[in-house]
């Protein structure tokens, strides 16, 4: 064969016809043989990507394949962290902006109520002229009422929502979700207008409608299966802190917000609530439009099949309890029965929570862990969220602080925990990481260090509020303490999730949206309601039950140990 020449004259790397090396005496490629070979390569990599890899989860596969399915959308429609974020702050700077103004809103509207028969008064005098502690009081009944009625709505549906979300999708289940809350929310803008007469059923419900759609917690709970569906399992805890830091700053921005239209507009309360009310409906029509489902098809179709065979073994029972029976009394027979069922059948996410040995090697271990780690985050909710409405209406009796006021303080809590996930946690997990192993499967001491801390600074928190309670210095402290545990709640549903079967990971986040809004419904009123008996005598002895609470909790993260079977 004839020596060539490198590189064949006047010809380049980057266009023209390509050639080989000389020695070897290769016919040059046309440009028609190159894009062939580059066009069968690529059919070579997409059929390896669609092709189930030898030992691969079904879980990594519909990864995979619904990130090839979604390549080709724009990139504010492919699901993603960054995506679910947004969507998220949404939804709670919508619901956040309304809550301030709404507390005064309610107060005067109350005081309106206390003063119905004196006709020959202002309603500005009526407000102006109300008995404080009647005030208070009033309030405190309502709220709790709400809490325990919207509260069995949640924990009666939150779990329901995160299975459904299973067999349809997530994006469906946002936009129904959204569709009830804005239903609810218009609701509440008629209660608190000038012209709509007082009503304690009124004032109530609001809430009751829009805990049809599970509350937060199905909102949050939803967001936790969107990322399992999005993210890599070793990425799922950072990807919920980065979603809860996203929660925590929506939730402080949302007040705020609210705080500086109120000021800046003259005292108008009501123009927060219709621009929430926008923003509610821009996320509906976002999720009908833009946001795509990330969840496989098969995945949705394995959850139905499971749904329906459970279904059919309950029909399969009650005929076989019912046995002869004919005619009126067994279709009676049936309805009771099938009622019963169904009404069991919603505390069937917390089965997901109950561990199998089974699925751990035969190991009890996982399932005392979970539960321990359950009781730890219901504590951890008894200092948090469960006490917010209590001390709220405190500080508005104490330091008799407005919306503008209460808006700076939630922002002071919402933004501080934002900041404490995007940017401390981080920080302080990446040190860790340098001296203890992680693990992707178990709990790990990385967990169980960011667990003890934040329910040191919660208890702390309460603390302050206590000790120093004559000083409006101790609701400042209080929201500081409060932000640094913002690290707890993502930690715990990271690390309970690891334990839980890969499947069907939406009923487990159900499952512990079900505990949660249990104990909201059981805590809150209990405080709401000690509060109003003594906010005549001793206005913060509410504060000593989520201070055991705080106590309590710290102690049980010694009996956390972590698993041997760590990875590096």
């Amino acid at each position: 064969m004839s020596s060539e020449p490198l590189l064949s004259n006047g010809d380049n790397h980057y266009g023209g016809t390509l050639t080989t090396i000389s020695s070897t005496g290769y016919r040059a490629m046309s440009e028609e043989e190159t894009d062939l070979i580059i066009e069968e390569t690529g059919i070579n990599v997409l059929d390896s990507l669609l092709e189930p890899q030898e030992g691969e989860s079904d879980e990594v596969r519909w990864l995979r394949e619904v990130r090839l399915k979604h390549i080709d959308l724009s990139w504010y429609q492919k699901p993603s962290i960054l995506l679910i974020c947004a969507m998220l702050s949404l939804i709670c700077i919508s619901d956040m902006m309304i809550r301030t103004p709404m507390i005064s809103l309610t107060i005067s509207k109350v005081c309106e109520g206390i003063n119905y028969g004196d006709e020959d008064i202002s309603r500005e005098a009526k407000i102006a002229n109300c008995d404080k502690q009647e005030v208070q009081r009033i309030t405190s009944e309502i709220t709790s009422l709400t809490i325990i009625i919207s509260g069995i709505l949640n924990t009666l549906l939150s779990g329901k929502w995160g299975a459904l979300s299973d067999r349809i999708g997530r994006v469906r289940v946002f936009a129904f979700v959204g569709i009830i809350k804005l239903i609810g929310t218009i609701i509440q803008i008629y209660t608190v207008l000038p012209s709509t007469p007082y009503s304690k059923t009124l004032l109530i419900a609001p809430e009751v409608v829009q805990s049809l759609g599970g509350g937060i917690f199905a909102i949050v709970s939803n967001s936790n299966s969107y990322i399992t569906d999005v993210a890599e399992p070793e990425y799922r805890t950072m990807s919920i802190s980065l979603m809860m830091s996203t929660l925590y700053g929506s939730m402080g921005l949302g007040p705020i917000l609210s705080s500086i239209i109120v000021k800046f507009s003259g005292g108008n309360y009501y123009l927060p609530v219709y621009m929430s009310l926008c923003l509610l409906v821009l996320f509906i029509v976002l999720s009908c439009t833009v946001m795509a489902e990330p969840r496989h098809s098969e995945a949705m179709e394995k959850a139905k099949v499971a749904y329906e065979e459970k279904n059919k073994k309950i029909e399969e029972k009650l005929d076989s309890i019912i046995g002869e029976t004919k005619g009126l009394a067994k279709r009676i027979m049936k309805y009771v029965l099938l009622t019963s069922f169904y009404i069991v059948d919603i505390f069937t996410p917390l089965k997901s929570l109950w561990i199998k040995p089974r699925e751990h090697d035969n190991s009890l271990k996982p399932r005392y862990t979970v539960i321990l780690l359950i009781a730890i985050d219901i504590l951890f909710v008894c200092s948090t969220v469960a006490i917010m409405p209590s001390v709220v209406l405190y500080a508005t009796f104490k330091f008799e602080w407005t919306a503008v006021e209460l808006g700076y303080f939630i922002s002071i809590s919402g933004i501080g925990r934002a900041i404490i996930l995007l940017a401390l946690a981080p920080l302080a997990i990446h040190l860790l990481k340098k001296r203890y192993k992680t693990s992707t499967s178990s709990i790990d001491q990385i967990d169980i260090i960011n667990i003890r801390t934040s329910l040191i600074t919660v208890t702390l928190s309460i603390f302050f509020l206590l000790w120093l309670k004559d000083y409006y210095i101790s609701m400042v402290l209080f929201a500081i303490c409060q932000a640094l545990s913002a690290v707890s709640s993502p930690t715990l549903v990271g690390t309970i999730i690891k334990y839980c079967p890969k499947a069907n990971v939406g009923e487990c986040f159900g499952g512990m949206a079900l505990i949660s809004s249990f104990i909201m419904l059981s805590v809150s009123p209990l405080l709401l309601q000690i509060y109003g008996y003594t906010v005549s005598t001793k206005p913060e002895l509410f504060m000593y039950i989520p201070l055991m609470c705080g106590c309590l909790s710290v102690i049980l993260t010694f009996a956390l140990t972590p698993t041997e079977d760590i990875q590096d």
